[in-house]
């Protein structure tokens, strides 16, 4: 079933069952990587019928917007981007923003997160613990939705340091081939899964990363 079709480039949505309503939010721009991006929210009781309730826009293009929930809290996570001059090259610099809402209609001011070029994907909330892989291939963690740590690098950088990946994330972010657009899920009994896309060649298939609390190691299935 057709939920919008306006004639804008509407792409990347997300959807969420909270205080007994659907929740759909999704970017909205005129064309896959144009720089005019901003992201809408929509709410159904039935899946049937939407309304939409919100625009979210960020300093320059909002876009891979993403929902998480806890018990009180409804959470609308994006990326912002933006092109800069960088070491002689054109690159795509990212923040990434949080919205935040107790009702799912009254809502915060964008709340820029976590360093440049942190490009969160998919957030997750476990036992009341959020949780997010964010591209550049670290597993970020978070009590609020508002403030992140560092948990742990999940790919095999081949012997690359920590300084080495941060100085890479200062022009790109991304840090490897091996890591990309990601999500997570932990299991019953406490393992936690992720599966990301990569920049490999060919064909950029899949890896599965899992890890055993509390998630510092990792193994990987190709």
């Amino acid at each position: 079933r057709t939920v919008i079709r306006d004639g804008w480039h509407n792409m990347c949505s997300d959807l969420c069952f909270w205080q007994d309503t659907f929740w759909l939010v999704y970017g909205r721009t005129s064309a896959h990587s144009a720089p005019d991006g901003v992201s809408v929210l929509m709410r159904s009781a039935d899946l049937i019928r939407w309304d939409e309730v919100v625009v979210f826009k960020t300093p320059y293009d909002a876009r891979d917007t993403k929902l998480a929930a806890t018990d009180d809290e409804l959470f609308v996570f994006c990326a912002d981007s933006h092109f800069e001059w960088i070491e002689g090259k054109v690159r795509q610099v990212a923040y990434t923003y949080v919205f935040f809402s107790d009702d799912g209609y009254r809502w915060s001011a964008p709340t820029r997160i976590v360093d440049r070029n942190y490009w969160m994907w998919r957030v997750m909330v476990h036992d009341g613990v959020f949780y997010c892989a964010e591209m550049g291939g670290e597993l970020l963690s978070s009590a609020d939705g508002r403030d992140w740590t560092f948990v742990s690098r999940i790919p095999d950088d081949e012997g690359q340091s920590p300084q080495q990946w941060q100085d890479v994330r200062k022009v790109d972010h991304r840090t490897t081939n091996l890591f990309n657009e990601a999500d997570v899920i932990i299991r019953p009994d406490g393992e936690l899964w992720c599966v990301s896309r990569t920049k490999r060649e060919p064909g950029q298939h899949s890896l599965l990363y899992i890890s055993q609390p509390p998630y510092e190691e990792w193994s990987c299935v190709d």
